[in-house]
């Protein structure tokens, strides 16, 4: 490739023939934040947002060229060509969300302000948002507005969330397999920049990743590129040296270059209302003003007329949201006086000021509320049926929403328990990207504070997110593309408009068109045995027992097994069914975790699961029809933890999907004292999905107890490794591979969520059977009603009629006595969850009088509905679906293409 002075030397043999009028710029001596020059008359400009990109490195010249080049333009000087009036072009072609790295750190790739903070953070995206620790206090009472019911710190709700991938039809990822600094699209065609410019044709990869146009020489880092127009294949690029060129991405052709024309990096390259704007990092900012060409079009030239301008230097985000430029710097430490520097936020407005308007909106910078005031702005957008509203990504998971005509700040919610590392506003969301590699599309509730929810979460890069934008070339065919590059060096192509996930949810709302249903009858008993054996249950009473009443211990597997008529599926899950205080045994565990156990321990552990296996095939075949026989389909241990599961054996041809694993969440997962059983199968079209676990112990320890359901509920490799039958029996996009993917799931064990009353207060209340007053304070309801992001919270339980099952006295119905004196709780639970409530239909939930363990066992019965489609009838509701649905679509491109401005 040639050098820079080579380019140069070709651009001077080719533009001989044009002498282009001088630039008419005002330097920074002039004035340093606006111009004062006579100003053409301005037409008004509306407030739509401008596709940005910033940062990178290096300059290419022409090779491997595969195609003809077009001649280069003639040009004419023309005077400077006012803006239409028109909302603002928000030119989607560039990948960069807005500067997020001061490029005085040329090596950072194309990353967000919070990759300067050196956040430590150990739990990224929504895998493990729920109730970690965060790393920055919330301090609930600074959040704005008087409508905000919502605290700043509860997550949006993800349990209906789609997990499908959104592909879009007909494009290819690309994956550069080497670093890059900037990156643009428009229309099919993908240019990245390094020290080299590589070009990919992303609608015919072919499974090729190479580029069909690359420079071949090194040359100095291309920190910024952004084509010229959204259906244009010309792009102009700008260097870490301050140097912009032109080129054109169907063949790679250079076609202008200007050495020097900033002093320092180029962090950003945007257009707007047919001008471009140029930026540096010393808050160097130039407006370049269009002029005509012989063709009669007319666009900015790097020989045109433009305007200079001065902005805040400090830089930690900036970008052009609607046709205002929005900059953010970070906020600072005195170490001397101990004090600290909110971070603050400018407005301006270049094109305006080009024309006789203000250019410092904001001359005194805006400060938010004190939640987010000491975390970086990381990114920005609007949402383009919201453009009322500003939204800013920060450090630790923080959106605020701005005002986009009064530059004030309004609101801050929490979307995540890490940094959002970019966010774009695609029709009517919010998408935002994590340093997992995730995307979450965010319903906003039309920007309220409250209640926002995500409606599509998916695994989008292997690393973190970069960049968010929307390609607006694509528009013209139908395609609202949302464009993504990730620290993987990958760029994917997305559906905007979700189609998929929005057909799927429609046919999952209209199953009663093409799908019959039958009855099944479940029967779930839950208990912690506290280490008792089969053997334990036997009636004893005496003249000196502590039991007022008789024990029911001899009958109790026969009471839970005739408490509902005949069952078709049985579910015993049982706890701690070997001692978790014995500490040898905790210790051996541990030691051998990744080893084979001892004979000595392994026999002692599989005699426990041994004798109650052996006991509950021997109940089950008593006390149940002889000509209704039952079989074991799922019989599975963790240590504690025990999950078995009888089906009729005339159903079990009707099932498929059959699988089961384990999570353990106890002392990081290295040891399963606490964890849980996930078993699934599908009945006929319907899958089923049973957790049986055991949460961490401790009065006050709720937190982690909403830690490991994460863990548990949101273990992405439950099942990735089983193979399934179809899709259609799972929901919500799903495969089967997670909890949330099954349509019925039902979770039991000991939850371990307590009363938060002192002991003095729950004993007189269960004496009166005041059981309401309790619950009120129960804490799995508290987090029910409080935590939106609680991932139980879309579980149902049947109303409970009985006292508190823990803890108690051993051979005794007295509540604990010993030193500890624990306060009674619900310990033991049974959910439910089913994204269509009719089909689950609760029989009984109750508890046993077993005195041997300290817990009470409990049972709950269920008829639920499972369905049987029929794929003719689908196909038929399939194809309605999809032709009520191309309406909406379109009016969706048109909407998007009014909101672009989109030529």
């Amino acid at each position: 490739m040639a050098s820079f002075e080579r380019l140069r030397q070709i651009w001077e043999t080719q533009s001989a023939s044009v002498t282009p009028e001088p630039s008419q710029t005002t330097t920074p001596e002039q004035e340093p934040n606006e111009i004062k020059n006579e100003a053409p008359p301005r037409p008004p400009i509306s407030t739509k947002p401008s596709k940005a990109t910033v940062s990178t490195e290096s300059l290419p010249a022409t090779s491997k060229q595969r195609r003809p080049p077009p001649a280069p333009p003639v040009m004419r000087t023309a005077p400077p060509i006012p803006p239409k009036h028109t909302k603002a072009s928000y030119s989607a072609d560039s990948l960069q969300s807005g500067l997020t790295v001061p490029p005085s750190l040329p090596e950072r790739s194309l990353s967000t302000a919070a990759d300067t903070s050196n956040v430590d953070i150990e739990h990224e995206g929504y895998s493990s948002e729920s109730d970690q620790d965060d790393h920055y206090e919330i301090d609930e009472s600074s959040v704005a507005g008087p409508q905000s019911r919502r605290a700043p710190g509860v997550l949006p709700d993800v349990s209906q969330a789609n997990r499908r991938k959104p592909f879009l039809k007909g494009f290819h990822s690309v994956n550069s397999k080497t670093q890059f600094y900037s990156a643009a699209t428009s229309n099919n065609l993908v240019v990245t920049g390094s020290h080299h410019v590589r070009i990919y044709d992303a609608a015919n990869m072919n499974g090729n990743d190479a580029p069909f146009f690359e420079t071949a020489e090194r040359d100095t880092k291309i920190t910024s590129i952004t084509f010229k127009q959204s259906n244009s294949s010309m792009f102009w690029g700008g260097t870490k040296d301050g140097s912009l060129f032109e080129m054109d991405s169907i063949d790679g052709k250079a076609y202008d270059w200007s050495m020097h024309q900033h002093t320092s990096a180029i962090i950003g390259i945007w257009r707007l209302n047919n001008h471009m704007i140029t930026l540096d990092d010393t808050g160097t900012l130039k407006v370049w003003l269009p002029v005509t060409h012989e063709d009669g079009s007319t666009s900015p030239t790097l020989n045109s007329p433009h305007k200079l301008f001065k902005v805040n230097a400090d830089i930690t985000f900036v970008n052009f949201l609607g046709d205002k430029l929005w900059l953010a710097s970070s906020a600072s430490h005195n170490s001397e006086s101990n004090t600290s520097r909110s971070i603050t936020v400018r407005v301006y407005d270049p094109i305006g000021a080009v024309y006789g308007g203000t250019f410092n909106l904001t001359p005194n910078g805006v400060m938010p509320t004190s939640t987010v005031q000491q975390l970086a702005v990381t990114s920005g957008t609007i949402i383009p049926s919201i453009p009322s509203n500003v939204y800013l990504g920060h450090q630790g998971g923080f959106v605020s929403v701005w005002s986009a005509s009064e530059y004030d700040f309004r609101s801050v919610t929490k979307v995540s328990s890490t940094q959002v590392d970019a966010l774009a506003g695609v029709g009517g969301y919010l998408w935002a990207g994590f340093h997992s590699g995730k995307i979450n599309v965010l319903d906003t509730n039309q920007g309220s504070i409250t209640d926002w929810r995500v409606v599509q979460t998916w695994q989008a890069h292997k690393e973190k997110v970069l960049s968010i934008q929307v390609d607006t070339a694509l528009l013209e065919f139908g395609h609202l593309a949302v464009i993504t590059t990730g620290a993987d060096w990958n760029i994917n192509y997305w559906d905007g408009m979700l189609k998929t996930a929005h057909i799927s949810t429609e046919l999952q709302n209209r199953e009663n068109s093409f799908c019959s249903f039958s009855p099944v009858r479940l029967l779930i008993v839950s208990w912690n045995t506290d280490a008792s054996k089969p053997s334990d249950l036997v009636d004893k009473g005496g003249l000196f027992s502590k039991s007022n009443n008789s024990s029911s211990n001899s009958s109790f597997l026969r009471n839970a097994l005739h408490s509902t008529n005949s069952p078709d599926i049985i579910v015993f899950g049982f706890q701690e069914l070997i001692d978790l205080e014995d500490k040898k045994l905790t210790a051996k565990t541990m030691l051998l975790s990744k080893k084979k156990a001892d004979n000595a321990l392994s026999e002692r552990i599989s005699h426990s699961y041994r004798l109650w296996y052996d006991h509950l095939v021997m109940e089950v075949k008593r006390n149940m029809p002889e000509d209704s026989p039952y079989v074991v389909l799922h019989a599975e241990n963790l240590v504690g933890l025990f999950t078995c599961i009888f089906i009729r054996k005339e159903r079990k041809d009707h099932l498929a999907d059959v699988a089961i694993t384990t999570v353990k969440t106890g002392l990081k997962g290295r040891y399963g004292n606490k964890g849980a059983i996930i078993s699934r199968f599908v009945v006929d079209d319907s899958s089923l999905c049973f957790v049986n676990c055991h949460l961490a112990a401790g009065q006050k320890h709720t937190k982690q107890r909403n830690a490991d359901l994460v863990s548990i509920l949101e273990e992405k490799v439950a099942f990735a490794d089983e193979p399934v039958r179809s899709d259609l029996s799972y929901v919500n996009g799903g495969d089967g591979s997670s909890v949330f993917d099954h349509e019925m799931t039902f979770l039991n064990g000991d939850l371990n969520y307590r009363i938060d009353l002192r002991r003095e207060a729950v004993i007189p209340a269960i004496s009166k059977s005041n059981f309401e007053y309790l619950l009120h304070h129960d804490q799995l309801n508290k987090q029910m009603e409080t935590n939106a992001q609680f991932k139980l919270r879309d579980f149902k339980e049947p109303p409970i009629t009985y006292a508190p099952t823990y803890k108690y006295d051993r051979k005794t119905d007295v509540y604990d006595t010993s030193d500890k004196r624990r306060i009674p709780a619900w310990c033991d639970r049974i959910l439910s969850r089913t994204v269509h409530l009719p089909r689950v239909n609760n029989l009984h939930y109750k508890r046993y009088e077993v005195n041997v363990s300290d817990h009470r066992p409990i049972s709950a019965a269920f008829e639920i509905m499972t369905k049987k489609i029929d794929h003719k009838k689908r196909i038929d509701v399939l194809t309605k679906v999809e032709d009520e649905s191309a309406s909406m679509f379109s009016q969706t491109i048109q909407d998007e293409k009014n909101y672009y401005e989109y030529k």
